[in-house]
């Protein structure tokens, strides 16, 4: 099995999922490269993540008290931003689906996900986030540039 070569030997993942068994297999599975807290309480996390924003979310969907993607809308709503990942045993949810084709989640794994997928799915999620902040704030100085849009 090859390894990816990550873009942040310690980027911040909260993983949120009500069940313990599948945190303790993300932190294992993440936690050499990447600095993986787990949440079993999804309001938990999104008061961490008030004090000390992630760099990555992985959620689960089915959670008591708040599903993930009401967590999602939660962080946008407090303007934290941040790449995400999704993993469900139900990822043909309507819900899911049209959150997916909006671009809220960058990718929906389904339960039960594979070591290899995830390792991909969560480089890839933070080398996209990461690359489009670059490109906006790229945007926003040549915006302001002689000669920018600001001009």
């Amino acid at each position: 099995m090859s390894q990816q070569q990550p873009i942040s030997p310690k980027a911040l993942i909260f993983a949120v999922d009500d069940e313990p068994a599948n945190l303790e297999m993300m932190v294992r599975a993440l936690g050499r490269t990447y600095d993986v807290r787990p949440f079993t309480d999804p309001h938990e996390a999104l008061a961490a993540a008030q004090l000390t924003p992630p760099d990555m979310m992985i959620v689960d969907q089915r959670m008591p008290g708040l599903t993930g993607i009401q967590l999602l809308r939660a962080l946008k709503g407090l303007h934290l931003e941040c790449a995400t990942l999704m993993v469900t045993a139900y990822p043909e949810l309507t819900d899911v689906v049209s959150f997916e084709s909006h671009k809220q989640i960058f990718r929906v794994i389904p339960k039960p996900w594979k070591l290899e997928d995830l390792l991909v799915q969560v480089d890839a999620a933070l080398k996209f986030f990461r690359l489009g902040k670059a490109i906006g704030r790229l945007s926003s100085v040549m915006g302001d540039a002689p000669g920018g849009k600001g001009q």
